[in-house]
């Protein structure tokens, strides 16, 4: 997954939860610049950091990573029938 595609990712669900980026970043404990950051592509997100969105976000940590929630075709990441949910 490129650091776009997740920051993508990230923006949707906050957008589908009528969030801001500095109420996020409270319930994540995260600067809200940071998230900006990284829903843009500037920053890559840290594991601890993507634990606390995946919780602030009510969605599991493996989420960011399911070929069916990323933008675009799944196919164009490479992965295989055998690892989507059927």
């Amino acid at each position: 997954m490129q650091i776009q595609e997740l920051g993508q990712t990230i923006r949707r669900l906050r957008k589908e939860r009528r969030m801001s980026t500095a109420w996020l970043g409270h319930l994540a404990m995260i600067a809200p610049g940071r998230i900006w950051a990284v829903e843009n592509g500037y920053a890559n997100v840290r594991s601890l950091e993507l634990l606390r969105l995946a919780d602030a976000l009510k969605v599991k940590p493996l989420y960011f990573f399911e070929a069916e929630n990323m933008p675009g075709d799944p196919d164009e990441y490479g992965t295989s029938e055998c690892l989507r949910r059927k």
